[in-house]
């Protein structure tokens, strides 16, 4: 277990989507009252750019968490079509830009929503398979993170919130995941203090709670 402020690397790969943006954050930064995890990273889509916050620069989850990261606009985890190449196809070039930018170590993966309904469960677990491995090669650290709720202004269909459900389940089997699901989500759907208004994106608070638990994990688990 290592403490706050360590420098452990874990590179977040967060599972979220649906027409989503991504954007990088590389460099050492410092929220209020928190530390700046150095190694650590976050990969994802337009909830990792801070989409729904009020100044995705200084509210976003990753930039209130303190840690540094990559990502592409509009990325798919596997299925092809969406913005750019999907994520299996970036994250060897993706993990060296990390390391060669911030040292980084470990990777928590936030991405997966923009494939609901598009691939099926194999695909998605074939695809975080081969994450893993990658980061096996480059000797990084990839921890897997659960897709994110939706509202009740976007409610999704029924098959693809199955899928969505089943997924975060078999996530959470793997021992080592931040459950951003969890944090955002009340009963089955985004809750309202942390929605933006699009039943999809988080909140300044939404993504407050997301840099809350992905600071408790590197606490607890990191």
């Amino acid at each position: 277990m290592t403490k706050r402020g360590s420098s452990v690397a874990v590179l977040a790969v967060v599972v979220t989507g649906l027409a989503v943006t991504t954007f990088a954050y590389v460099g050492h930064r410092h929220a209020a009252g928190r530390p700046a995890y150095a190694t650590w990273g976050a990969v994802g889509d337009s909830i990792t750019y801070g989409l729904g916050s009020s100044d995705p620069a200084t509210m976003a989850y990753p930039v209130q968490a303190g840690v540094r990261g990559h990502g592409i606009v509009g990325q798919c985890l596997v299925t092809s079509g969406c913005e750019g190449q999907p994520l299996v196809e970036t994250f060897p070039s993706e993990l060296s830009r990390l390391r060669q930018e911030g040292d980084v170590v470990a990777v928590v993966v936030e991405v997966g929503i923009n494939d609901l309904g598009h691939v099926t469960d194999r695909q998605y677990l074939a695809a975080y398979a081969r994450l893993r491995a990658e980061g096996a090669a480059q000797d990084v650290r990839v921890v897997l993170s659960t897709i994110t709720p939706f509202g009740r202004t976007h409610p999704l269909p029924r098959s693809k919130e199955q899928q969505r459900e089943r997924i975060n389940a078999w996530i959470r089997s793997q021992g080592a995941y931040v459950d951003y699901d969890a944090a955002l989500r009340s009963g089955r759907l985004l809750d309202p203090r942390y929605d933006c208004g699009d039943g999809m994106h988080p909140s300044d608070a939404g993504h407050a709670r997301m840099a809350e638990a992905l600071d408790t994990w590197v606490a607890q688990e990191g």
